[in-house]
């Protein structure tokens, strides 16, 4: 694993611990590395059971106490200790994965296209189709016309948009 994605491993672990108050902040953390990390899906849910790991190093201290009273009670403490901190990384580690997945799809869906990008398209388009021979000079001005009056709403209801939201 390369260090970049290691460091988002790192921050997302930073977030879940940070957001521990919040039920299930362990999406939160994994969503944040694999945010982060902009890979594809299965990637992103690797990545955010790698966050929950590192997370999980919270129930190191846990173990080592368990560990040392361990002598005192033949090992009760420890097989106790040991139960809560197999149950809390289980939780961590799964948690974040979902998170990881679940950024990963809100990713793919944010990054669709924006109407700008669709109206350069659809401008190329209808200058390869011109340039082609498949429609005339006059039915490629009407349609650009009309992607640039297009291009003009979608600007204006942003702005109302934006103005609403003031």
């Amino acid at each position: 694993m390369d260090s970049d994605r290691l460091l988002h491993a790192a921050i997302g672990a930073v977030v879940t611990i940070i957001t521990s108050f919040i039920p299930l902040s362990p999406i939160l953390g994994g969503g944040v590395a694999a945010w982060l990390a902009t890979t594809d899906r299965s990637d992103s849910a690797k990545l955010g059971g790698i966050s929950g790991a590192i997370a999980s190093l919270v129930f190191v201290p846990l173990l080592l106490f368990g560990l040392a009273v361990a002598i005192f009670d033949l090992g009760v403490t420890l097989l106790f200790f040991g139960l809560i901190s197999l149950l809390g990384a289980g939780y961590l580690i799964g948690f974040s994965m979902i998170g990881g997945y679940l950024a990963a799809v809100l990713k793919e869906s944010s990054d669709d296209e924006s109407p700008a990008e669709e109206h350069t398209d659809a401008i190329e388009t209808l200058q390869q189709r011109y340039a082609a021979g498949k429609i005339s000079e006059r039915e490629f001005e009407q349609k650009v016309e009309q992607v640039l009056e297009t291009k003009k709403l979608d600007r204006e209801i942003e702005e109302l948009k934006t103005e609403r939201e003031r």
